[in-house]
């Protein structure tokens, strides 16, 4: 017990008494009861607890024809969408992840994180949205990165690049410490700047001059974000933290990846 004062606004303070917490004091909460639901609660708590306002509707809009209803998170203001025709282990997975990416709002302890997100393509079978998290959380600098997402929509499943498209005849190996991995992260580089290369005919088209020096090889591409649109699949260049605002992305026509498709890619 103790109190709490105010740093800003009225400083009042108020005067506290915690307790621990106990399954009950979720039960109001009105989380989903998924297997994913009740894991992540018992591992963050504290976090669970703070959400103790329903989502508010925020807008709805048409994609290609399907629905999509955004919804967002009154305390941290973050959105983030639902889909109203998808099955219910879909919505729960969306649900799930707006949970987590509010939590790391609220606990950003510097006063800046935004996050935005569209949806890049809604199709029969996948969703794909692209987005950026800006924040300074107290860290030595203010940080931006893209926050992309496509999920299979039969499966409820996030897919990895590597369940759409294999680039590479390596066998993958997703430890990152193996030498296995280093050989394919390389090879599928230097198979994606090839790509870029035959669209675009150079690297850095759409850089600033002060940029280009980044784009000294293939290691920009070697961990690259990415998502889907309706004409291809979109490969965002990874940079040093402190050159993130060169980085640039290369959009690759679906007829240009065909001979790539992994043999059950979705996109099949």
């Amino acid at each position: 017990s103790g109190t709490w004062a105010e740093l800003k606004g009225r400083q009042r303070v108020y005067n506290v008494n915690l307790r621990k917490v106990v399954a009950s004091d979720f039960a109001a909460l009105r989380y989903p009861s998924t297997p994913a639901f009740k894991q992540w609660i018992s591992e963050n708590p504290l976090d669970a607890l703070r959400f103790d306002a329903p989502m508010k509707t925020a807008k709805l809009e048409t994609v290609t024809g399907k629905r999509v209803q955004w919804m967002t998170e009154p305390k941290s203001k973050i959105t983030f969408p639902r889909l109203p025709r998808a099955n219910a282990s879909m919505n729960n997975v969306l649900i799930l992840e707006h949970y987590r990416i509010a939590s790391e709002q609220l606990q950003c302890e510097g006063d800046y994180y935004t996050y935005s997100s569209k949806v890049s393509l809604y199709s029969s079978r996948i969703l794909s949205l692209s987005g950026t998290n800006e924040h300074y959380c107290m860290s030595a600098y203010p940080d931006t990165m893209p926050v992309n997402y496509t999920f299979d929509l039969l499966s409820a499943r996030e897919l990895i690049l590597e369940d759409l498209y294999r680039f590479t005849p390596f066998k993958i190996n997703l430890d990152s410490n193996s030498e296995e991995f280093r050989k394919y992260v390389i090879a599928q580089a230097n198979v994606l700047q090839g790509l870029i290369l035959t669209k675009y005919g150079s690297m850095v088209a759409g850089v600033g001059i002060g940029c280009q020096r980044f784009y000294d090889g293939v290691n920009n591409l070697y961990d690259p974000s990415w998502f889907l649109t309706t004409k291809g699949l979109v490969v965002q260049s990874s940079l040093p933290h402190v050159a993130n605002v060169c980085e640039d992305s290369y959009e690759l026509p679906y007829s240009s990846l065909v001979k790539y498709l992994a043999p059950s890619s979705p996109l099949r």
